[in-house]
């Protein structure tokens, strides 16, 4: 097992065709184009369009294009993309999700206690808010008038 700390301020890159087992943790960023089957802690996670995740993950930031199973916790944005695939228990702050992105699972919005620090659930919520994101432009709008 090998550990990344945190303060180094590297980045962590596990190439396509690599495999990692273990705890990869750091103050930076971390990107997947590979296999992890393990423990995630970072700022920012890229989970690249052929990379996997298998695992819990921490991250302040995660932009998934490949899939992450198991259980993620963001403390800001959580954004997947078109290709991507979360499936476990997530939690987050923020939720993008571009069309063609899939969700399955138990998910947590969060709540961020004074001074940014980790994502703490909140209790009895129930109401999830996606935004989706296509990246064809929206029609024009030709009717001012609004229905009250």
């Amino acid at each position: 097992m090998s550990e990344f700390r945190s303060g180094s301020g590297s980045e962590v890159y596990v190439g396509a065709g690599a495999r990692v087992s273990g705890l990869l943790r750091g103050g930076g960023r971390v990107e997947i184009h590979g296999e992890v089957d393990g423990e995630i802690a970072c700022d920012r996670l890229v989970v690249g369009v052929r990379g996997a995740v298998s695992g819990d993950v921490s991250a302040q930031d995660a932009d998934i294009s490949g899939s992450v199973r198991s259980r993620i916790a963001v403390a800001h944005r959580l954004k997947v993309r078109a290709e991507g695939r979360v499936e476990g228990v997530w939690s987050y702050v923020e939720l993008e999700v571009e069309k063609g992105g899939v969700l399955r699972g138990d998910a947590t919005p969060a709540s961020v206690p004074p001074g940014g620090a980790a994502p703490r659930p909140r209790t009895g919520v129930r109401r999830l808010k996606l935004v989706y994101v296509n990246r064809e432009p929206l029609p024009a709008r030709t009717d001012t008038r609004r229905a009250f």
